[in-house]
């Protein structure tokens, strides 16, 4: 990540130290464009939602998402046909009082969705939230996982 800091040649060096430095990170930039492009046109929805991850073991598959204000209560999860979509309502907050320099939380309906890379046993799909992530555990259909095939001499 890089410090953005406005070049102001004719500031003393105490008032550019006062100064707030702001971190941006390329892909939030990416996809803050793209989400105000697409709107709710967006085929992904990855407006609202930070980071995921997408991992596989030996007979699952693994999906983190980093999803401010998640709970029990404000999630719900989806899959048919080979698509999977999470979607968080927001929790009710109020505004009274408050004066926002940076406003970033996303306080709207958060939709994420993708196509899974392999076949899942939907029966026996988990899912757990805590501390802002969102983790399901994605069984592998048995036609899904690797097999050794046994090789004969001809």
């Amino acid at each position: 990540m890089a410090a953005l800091i406005r070049h102001e040649p004719q500031a003393s060096e105490v008032q550019r130290k006062s100064r707030p430095v702001y971190r941006v990170d390329p892909l939030d930039v990416f996809e803050r464009a793209f989400g105000e492009l697409l709107g709710d046109a967006g085929v992904t929805g990855i407006s609202g939602f930070g980071r995921v991850d997408l991992y596989e073991t030996e007979n699952e598959m693994v999906l983190e998402l980093a999803v401010p204000g998640a709970t029990k209560g404000n999630v719900e999860i989806r899959m048919e046909a080979g698509s999977l979509t999470v979607k968080v309502e927001p929790r009710e907050m109020s505004e009274e009082g408050r004066r926002y320099y940076l406003r970033e939380i996303p306080r709207t309906t958060v939709v994420r969705s993708m196509a899974l890379p392999q076949e899942i046993e939907i029966e026996k799909v988990r899912a757990s939230v805590g501390d802002g992530i969102i983790t399901l555990v994605l069984p592998k259909a048995e036609t899904a996982r690797a097999r050794v095939i046994p090789v004969e001499s001809a």
